[in-house]
């Protein structure tokens, strides 16, 4: 199995695992808003009422900038699948039988032809290579997010273990793709090598806090924290949209002139 493959089925398994728990993540999310809604009801001090109101703006931040990455990373998705590139690679092979191999005599004509078809051959890769980079950070921002969620109501976490299998895989499939070009590479090393060791530390924490107002500083904090991640995982998915419209144009115009020159080449 590839070193893109194995990147692939793990951005379709979180993504999987992500859908299956849309429900839970949003019930956490409710239980936070309840609890934050009854402290500020108990308290006429503004002062008192501050931090809550706070943490309660800083959740529907979060919430509404993650569902329109997730949204984006559908889209990301959805374009792949449309463009079809083993479909469209094959319509470009069905002119080859019929060539005739003296109407490709020419060198310059060889060679370049042998690029276009590196390009058409190695799209499907380098795509879902770029895609897969970004969206396993996406998918398990949202998973950290729920277990932070999960820490402020003391509730154990919910997929520290699909944290763990996605962690592990990556730095596992690392070493294999350094040599490759791959834009988000440092985004995925970013996220599993510094991020997601601070955030599990400052979650663990967050958990085991006993007193009200400590539990809500830190989650403060944690908010503040993945509030910046989206940020991060923002940027890229924006970099990986540009840079996957330039690997979709090569494709087509690759595909279009080898097609025309194999339609040329065809013995009459």
């Amino acid at each position: 199995m590839s070193t893109t493959h194995e990147l692939w089925e793990e951005t379709l398994r979180l993504r999987d695992v992500l859908e299956a728990s849309k429900g839970d993540i949003a019930m956490a999310g409710l239980d936070v808003v309840h609890l934050i809604e009854e402290q500020l009801k108990g308290s006429a001090d503004e002062r008192t009422r501050a931090p809550w109101a706070e943490a309660l703006g800083k959740i529907q931040q979060i919430t509404v900038r993650g569902g329109d990455l997730v949204d984006g990373a559908q889209k990301l998705l959805q374009d792949y699948r449309a463009d079809n590139y083993l479909a469209r690679t094959q319509a470009v092979l069905t002119y080859l039988g019929d060539v005739d191999p003296m109407k490709l005599a020419d060198e310059d004509l060889i060679a370049r032809a042998k690029q276009a078809w590196r390009t058409i051959e190695t799209t499907q890769d380098a795509v879902e290579l770029q895609i897969a980079s970004v969206q396993i950070p996406l998918f398990s921002q949202t998973f950290y997010f729920a277990d932070v969620l999960n820490a402020f109501l003391q509730k154990p976490s919910a997929f520290r273990r699909t944290l763990d299998v996605a962690g592990a895989l990556v730095k596992a499939l690392a070493t294999d793709i350094a040599g490759t070009t791959v834009p988000f590479l440092g985004t995925l090393m970013t996220v599993f090598d510094l991020m997601e060791p601070r955030i599990d530390r400052m979650t663990k924490e967050l958990r085991n806090a006993v007193a009200v107002y400590d539990r809500l500083y830190m989650f403060h904090d944690q908010l503040t924290e993945v509030f910046g991640y989206e940020g991060f995982v923002e940027e890229s998915t924006r970099l990986a949209d540009q840079s996957l419209e330039m690997v979709r144009s090569s494709f087509v115009r690759d595909a279009a002139w080898l097609s025309d020159v194999f339609k040329d080449a065809q013995a009459t």
